[in-house]
C-alpha cells in the first residue's frame, strides 16, 4: 500500500512512467476502498469507462461526394474574406494620408524665440521624464523582489 502511495504521489505530479501508471489504474479498479481512496477508485473507474466510448456515425458532410464541393467553398470564402481586407486596408490608409496632409494640427506644435524660456521648458520637460522613469524604476523592483519571494517559496515546495 505505501508503494502505491508514493505511484500515486507520482502520478498526481505528472512524472509517472506509463507502466507505473498501468500499476496504479489496476490497483484501484480491481481492489475496493473505503473512503478518500474509493474517489481515487471512481476516477479510474471514470476513466476506464470513457476510453470505451465510441462514435460509430458516419460523418455526412464530409462523404466523399461532397468534400469537392465544401472544399471549393471553403476557397471562394477565404478569397472573398482576403479581398474585403485588402480593400478595408487600402481604404484606411487612403482616409488616414488626407487627414494627415489636410490637417495641421499637431500634437506638440509649440513655437518659442526665447533661447532662456526653451531651456526651461525643455528642464521641466526632462525633470518629467526622470520623476516618470523613476516611479517605473521603483514599481519594477517592487515586482522583482516579489518575483524573487514566490521563487523561493517554489524551491521550497519543490524540496519538500
Amino acid at each position: 500500500m505505501d508503494n502505491i502511495n508514493k505511484l500515486l504521489e507520482k502520478y498526481w505530479d505528472g512524472v509517472t512512467s506509463l507502466e507505473e501508471e498501468r500499476i496504479i489504474k489496476e490497483y484501484y479498479l480491481h481492489n475496493t476502498h473505503e473512503g478518500k481512496n474509493n474517489n481515487i477508485s471512481q476516477l479510474f473507474s471514470f476513466f476506464n469507462e470513457e476510453k470505451n466510448i465510441k462514435f460509430n456515425r458516419e460523418i455526412s458532410i464530409l462523404t466523399q461526394n461532397k468534400k469537392g464541393a465544401i472544399v471549393a467553398r471553403i476557397k471562394l470564402i477565404t478569397k472573398i474574406a482576403v479581398a474585403a481586407s485588402i480593400l478595408l486596408a487600402v481604404g484606411f490608409a487612403t482616409f488616414q494620408s488626407e487627414n494627415i496632409f489636410t490637417n495641421d494640427n499637431s500634437y506638440a506644435k509649440i513655437e518659442i524665440k526665447d533661447q532662456k524660456e526653451a531651456r526651461e521648458i525643455a528642464e521641466r520637460a526632462i525633470a518629467m521624464l526622470a520623476s516618470n522613469y523613476a516611479k517605473g524604476e521603483k514599481t519594477l523592483t517592487k515586482s522583482m523582489k516579489n518575483l524573487e519571494k514566490v521563487n523561493i517559496i517554489n524551491s521550497l515546495i519543490k524540496t519538500n
